[in-house]
């Protein structure tokens, strides 16, 4: 996945949206699943 460390901070911070495919995308580096991110768990 190509994004810059910029963009990864604007979404960490909120100055930014991330849309559903990139969340997809990254919750599948993570082996984590999209309801535990859009759930808000704190134990991933």
């Amino acid at each position: 996945m190509e994004v810059s460390a910029a963009y990864i901070a604007r979404i960490e911070t909120g100055r930014t949206n991330i849309n559903l495919a990139r969340l997809i995308e990254i919750c599948k580096m993570l082996n984590v699943s999209e309801t535990k991110i859009l759930n808000n768990y704190e134990d991933i």
